[in-house]
Parts: C-alpha cells; sequence; structure tokens
C-alpha cells in the first residue's frame, strides 16, 4: 500500500498501520460517526454517536440509521 505525497514522493503505509490510524480518527472524533451496512443498518459507531442518540452500544447495533433521523 502506498500513499501518494505531492507529485512524485510515496512511502510505504502497512495495513496495519492505515487500521491503526483510521480507527483513531473515528474513536476521537467529537462528531458522531456511523459505519452502515449495505441496508443502511449501523454496524459500527463511536462515544459521540451513542451521545446524540442515547442510545447503548446493545441498543444502537443493527438499527436502521434512517430510524436514528428525527423529521
Amino acid at each position: 500500500l502506498f500513499r501518494k505525497i505531492g507529485v512524485s514522493m510515496k512511502f510505504p503505509i502497512d495495513q496495519t498501520c492505515l487500521f491503526d490510524m483510521y480507527e483513531s480518527i473515528f474513536s476521537h472524533n467529537p462528531d458522531a460517526c456511523y459505519i452502515l451496512d449495505l441496508n443502511g443498518n449501523v454496524l459500527l459507531f463511536n462515544d459521540a454517536a451513542l451521545q446524540l442518540t442515547g442510545l447503548t452500544k446493545d441498543e444502537i447495533h443493527n438499527v436502521p440509521f434512517i430510524s436514528l433521523i428525527e423529521e
């Protein structure tokens, strides 16, 4: 895996490092973050998502995302 920097510079990023970076961004993001399956159900979420919805980890898992949106 290579990430392009500038026009011609490249440096290798192994998959473990890349996963750790994304996990850190997701976990430490002050905004609610969700990862949905192809049917729109919540698979992963961060603590800000729990605070926003008022749901527990067990309650939010596999909930249709559309049901979390107020009209």
